[in-house]
């Protein structure tokens, strides 16, 4: 018998009261089966001709003590402007089957936002007057010491799409033949086609601001998803999928999470858009965290966590039984595949400061974008099987595909772009934790965890494919003279990361289609006695710019990155990482195209029967061209890492940094150890390739239009104490010009 319910006691266990949509079935007579299924189906969207506001001045936020110390399932959505659109989504399957019981539960969520099919968003105002402004913010106690499943969407503009999707299924029967499955699927959409030629979203001297500050989160447990976005078209999404199957068969978990912008144009100019988190948000926090905050035009954010657990044997089951578990995540995201994305003469800066994230525990990813068009994702995916049989499979996979292009421009003309995480930023920090900080137009970053643990089973399968691809014609960075030149910055300083562990993926960009990923998989299988146990862990990362000749809305001809009359700069310094340990990367660019990645492939397989394999792989490719080129022209490219970062830093550590035009950084690990196995096998296979047809460095000269001269200069610099005491697989790439090529791998295969 199915029936509605609100949890009550199983509010410990699953972390939150849920009160979305819930089944329960209750326990059957011995040998009976008993099923729970919830789904949920949310669909908005928005048909109008178009969205525009003139001088418009819209403000939505939430402060004071809202949500403070609240707990169960909650969801808050504040919105200020036009056609947003905002969700939280939860559905809870349970299945409670008495003895000898087979027991099924199902949790569904289906999820679309869709903007206007025909259509455009447009902010204006003239010249003359700076008078628009978007204003999206959470501040002071919201959510502090906040805990259960949560979701909170602020929103100020137009037609910005924000979701917090949940699904858990929990199946508790005894009897080893159950399954508990849980899926989420996403989708939000903005407008497909032109309108007037002026584009899908514009907005002209206008500011946005997203921010988060004061104590919100701080101690926050649980799950808990926040999206806050000021301006036009921003996407946000946070989804949880978890199966629980204490004692059944199958356990499987999966996301898909698609976030599609205008297929033609978005446009900034001369605007302000700033998106920052500060003071103690996030402090102390653990549990299932997603943030994202976005100022701007069509920046694409999500967070994704699928968790799968089987568990079938002894004492529980009366028989020994085998169990398997499946997690996956697949994150889409894609821009402008005709047209341009770009920034003008405006001033956008993303940043992390104080003690945001000091002392966070968990899975926690945060995204902060300001700017176009910028991509950003954290996936992770976890399948655990408990079986005592060794039949038993456990798989985990993350995929995350992230693309602008292939007939795009995307640009800063004369715009101030910075990105920095500063202050206590991460200090004390342990678990999972992705964050990704953007300034600019259409940087890509992603952070990938996949693991697969089978406790006796036969095989352990994790793999991570991460592509991400730029292949626009033209990609620049424009200064417009000296006394006008543009500016990118981004940075690690203050304390960032000091004494952090566990597996940490950082990125910050400045600048335009920035390409950067930190991998993570690790596949462990452990057989009974007398099996035959094999482990795979597998990364496949794919990195490419401007890559053919195409016709663009000027001429007809090859595709260029272009630095001018820029000064561009990538550091870190202060404390950053000093004391660091465990598996962690950090990437930072500043300029046009730069590409980074740090992969880390561990494979362990713990068999008693000769036969099985344990392989650790990683293979990919970054690649700058085919009928491209570099050029840089009366630049200024400072990289630098200095003061006392990575010192007593030990572990697996990879830091890229790099200011300037399609510069090219990696670093792998690959490490494999079977033990009472067969073979061991570590491979690292990843190509560097420059492919422009030019590639230089130009100063301006005194005859040109836009300026009187300014002599080229690159720097790259190591200095003070970094490194020192350093110990473990550590690789540094420090890179200042065009089209440098850097990359450190370390393979292992140990086989007893």
């Amino acid at each position: 018998m199915n029936k509605q319910f609100k949890l009550g006691a199983l509010a410990v266990a699953i972390g939150a009261a849920m009160a979305a949509p819930a089944a329960y079935a209750s326990g059957g007579e011995h040998g009976t089966t008993s099923s729970a299924v919830a789904n949920l189906s949310s669909d908005q969207a928005s048909m109008g001709i178009g969205s525009v506001s003139m001088d418009a001045s819209n403000q939505a936020k939430a402060n004071h003590k809202v949500l403070q110390n609240a707990s169960g399932n909650i969801g808050l959505n504040v919105a200020a402007g036009s056609e947003n659109m905002q969700a939280n989504n939860a559905t809870l399957g349970i299945a409670a089957g008495s003895l000898l019981t087979r027991t099924s539960a199902e949790a569904s969520v289906g999820n679309a936002q869709v903007g206007n099919i025909d259509s455009f968003s447009m902010s204006l105002s003239p010249w003359w007057w700076y008078g628009g402004s978007n204003s999206a913010t959470v501040s002071n106690q919201v959510m502090q010491n906040a805990s259960g499943n949560i979701g909170l969407n602020v929103a100020a503009g137009d037609q910005n799409m924000q979701a917090n999707n949940t699904g858990i299924a929990v199946g508790v029967g005894s009897q080893a033949f159950g399954e508990a499955e849980s899926s989420i699927g996403n989708l939000q959409d903005s407008g497909l086609f032109f309108f007037w030629g002026d584009g899908d979203a514009a907005q002209q001297y206008g500011s946005n601001q997203a921010s988060l500050s004061d104590q919100v989160l701080q101690h926050a447990s649980g799950n808990i998803g926040v999206n806050v976005a000021a301006g036009a078209e921003n996407m946000g999404a946070n989804n949880m999928a978890l199966a629980l199957d204490t004692n059944g068969l199958y356990a499987t978990a999966g996301i898909d999470s698609q976030q599609i912008s205008g297929m033609l144009q978005a446009w900034s100019q001369y605007a302000l858009n700033t998106a920052y988190l500060n003071d103690q948000v996030l402090q102390y926090a653990g549990g299932n965290i997603g943030v994202n905050a976005a100022a701007g035009l069509q920046n694409l954010q999500g967070n994704n966590l699928a968790v799968s657990t089987a568990g079938a044997g002894y004492p529980s089951s009366p028989v020994a039984t085998k169990s398997s578990s499946s997690a996956s995540v697949y994150n889409g995201q894609m821009a402008n595949v005709l047209n341009a994305s770009e920034n003008t003469g405006g001033n956008n800066s993303a940043s992390v400061s104080n003690q945001v994230l000091q002392h966070a525990s968990g899975n926690i990813g945060v995204n902060v974008a300001a700017g176009t068009q910028n991509m950003q994702a954290n996936n992770s995916a976890i399948a655990v099987s408990w079986g005592t049989k060794s039949n038993g499979v456990a798989a985990g996979s993350a995929e995350n595909r992230q693309s602008s292009g292939p007939f795009a421009f995307g640009g800063s003309r004369y715009s101030y772009n910075q990105a920095g995480l500063g202050d206590q930023v991460l200090q004390d920090a342990s678990g999972n934790i992705g964050v990704n900080d953007a300034a600019g137009a259409q940087n890509l970053q992603g952070n990938s965890l996949s693991v697969a643990y089978n406790n006796a089973g036969k095989r352990a399968i994790s793999m991570i494919g991460n592509d991400q691809a730029s292949v626009a014609q033209f990609a620049a960075n424009q200064g417009y003279g000296w006394w006008f030149g543009g500016q990118n910055t981004a940075s690690l300083s203050g304390e960032v990361m000091q004494h952090a562990s566990g597996n940490i993926g950082v990125n910050v960009a400045a600048g335009t289609q920035n390409m950067q990923s930190n991998a993570t998989v690790v596949s462990n299988a452990a057989g009974t006695t007398g099996s035959t146990t094999s482990s795979l862990a597998s990364i496949w990362d794919a990195q490419s710019g401007n890559n053919g000749m195409t016709l663009c809305r000027w001429m007809y001809a090859p595709s260029v990155a272009l630095l001018s009359q820029t000064s561009n700069n990538a550091f870190i310094n202060g404390n950053v990482l000093q004391d660091a340990t465990g598996n962690i990367g950090a990437n930072v660019a500043s300029g046009v195209q730069n590409m980074q990645g740090n992969n880390t492939a561990i494979a362990t397989a713990w068999g008693t029967k000769l036969g099985g394999d344990a392989a650790a792989m990683v293979f990919g490719s970054q690649t700058a061209g085919g009928l491209a080129g570099t050029l840089s022209v009366g630049t200024h490219n400072d990289a630098s890492v200095s003061q006392y970062a990575l010192q007593n830093a030990s572990g697996h550590i990879g830091v890229n940094v790099a200011a300037g035009a399609q510069n090219i950084q990696g670093n792998d690990l690959a490490y494999a150890y079977n033990r009472g196995g067969r073979n061991g096998v570590a491979v690292t296979q990843v190509s560097q390739v420059s492919l422009g047809q030019l590639s230089a460095t130009l100063p301006k000269g005194d005859g040109d239009y836009d300026g009187d001269g300014m002599i080229p200069v690159n720097t790259a610099s190591v200095t003070g104490h970094v490194l020192q005491n350093a110990s473990g697989d550590i690789g540094l790439n420090v890179a200042a010009g065009a089209g440098n090529l850097q990359r450190n791998t370390l393979t292992i295969s140990d086989a007893d």
